[in-house]
């Protein structure tokens, strides 16, 4: 075989291996994309029907907002959700004012 022909199958297999990475990274995203917009319509139903969708993993959040130690559950907030600061702070506050239901 010449180089000439492997040059063109490896070519030819690395713009196919392009393709389908974009295909692939589209499709994720249209899916991220359509997940939010059902857990943010799904979020605005249970708040107007006021039911609080139980969230297990935030149990030790909030114990700590019991505790009145805020920092500490801002923090475990973070940890388990992966949210910034600010939506930390956020959702704290939201807890609180909800009464600790989420």
């Amino acid at each position: 075989m010449d180089y000439g022909a492997l040059i063109i199958i490896v070519g030819s297999l690395f713009g196919m291996t392009i393709l389908v990475l974009s295909f692939v990274e589209r499709t994720v995203r249209r899916l991220a994309r359509q997940t939010l917009r059902i857990e943010t319509k799904l979020d605005a139903m249970l708040d107007s029907l006021g039911i609080a969708a139980p969230r297990p993993e935030l149990a030790r959040v909030n114990s700590l907002i019991l505790e009145g130690k805020r920092i500490q559950a801002i923090k475990e907030y973070r940890k388990h959700t992966g949210a910034t600061l600010a939506e930390a702070k956020q959702a704290i506050e939201d807890l609180e004012r909800r009464g600790h239901s989420r």
